[in-house]
């Protein structure tokens, strides 16, 4: 119970329990931040769980580092911690997963989030994609990029099904 009760609080990766010559050890290997996420002003270190380890003021050096810019908190309340929406979990390890395992990209983008979906800012490239929650979303830009080879500046939008929208600057 008591080794249960410890990795259930959101600074603990594991730990490990032992009794010897009635003395109790107690080993704990600390949560390290896993990602950052900026919001209203302050940047939210996270564990890989989603719990909140660390509020900083300001833009912190760490990556990767998400921008969120949605309407509501990204923050629920789960067992009296801080953690971070499912529906943003799920949309950043996605993002996380896509941007690691495809050679689409020249560039590491900078990623805002919000509810709805991402949004990839390349910034030598001096281009902007937005996706929505979808991995279909993400299959589209990737295939459309691999078959025309090198998008030209502008913003791209692949958040609608079957169909892009593209302005120029």
């Amino acid at each position: 119970y008591l080794k249960e009760k410890l990795e259930s609080l959101p600074w603990v990766e594991t730990c490990s329990l032992s009794i010897s010559s009635r003395t109790l050890t107690v080993k704990v290997v600390e949560a390290k931040p896993a990602l950052a996420l900026f919001f209203d002003g302050y940047t939210y270190l996270l564990n890989k769980k989603g719990y909140v380890l660390e509020r900083l003021e300001g833009v912190a050096n760490f990556s990767p580092i998400y921008y969120y810019k949605g309407k509501s908190s990204p923050f629920v309340v789960e067992n009296d911690f801080v953690k971070i929406k499912h529906v943003l979990k799920t949309q950043i390890e996605l993002i996380s997963r896509k941007l690691q395992t495809s050679t689409a990209f020249g560039e590491k983008p900078e990623v805002t989030l919000t509810e709805a979906g991402a949004g990839l800012i390349f910034k030598s490239s001096r281009m902007i994609v937005y996706l929505d929650n979808s991995e279909n979303a993400w299959n589209n830009f990737i295939g459309f990029k691999e078959a025309i080879g090198r998008l030209q500046p502008g913003v791209y939008d692949f958040r609608f099904y079957d169909m892009l929208v593209r302005g120029a600057k």
